[in-house]
């Protein structure tokens, strides 16, 4: 009697879904991380005394133009070195 083999292409559904969480789980955490600062606002405000509102959310703005520069090219690292070699390191810098 002849064995069938299973067949080694593997369903395309899972790794779509896979994908999917992981770019969602990574605009969570950023913006979570955003919330953060925001909260920190009063905080700043109250450490350095004579802050203005105004000179506080600019904090909120450097630090958002900050993380959109560096988006593209830990982009483009992690196409060359490689996507767990360079999401590993970053997770660990999270904790």
């Amino acid at each position: 009697m002849a064995q069938t083999l299973p067949s080694p292409i593997a369903p395309a559904v899972p790794r779509e879904r896979v994908v999917l969480l992981v770019a969602a789980g990574a605009t969570f955490l950023a913006l979570l991380d955003t919330t953060v600062a925001n909260l920190a606002l009063a905080d700043v405000r109250t450490d350095f005394a004579g802050t203005t509102v105004a000179a506080a959310t600019w904090l909120i703005t450097i630090y958002a133009i900050t993380f959109a520069a560096f988006l593209a090219p830990a982009g483009r690292v992690a196409d060359v070195v490689g996507r767990r070699r360079c999401s590993s390191p970053a997770s660990a810098g999270l904790r």
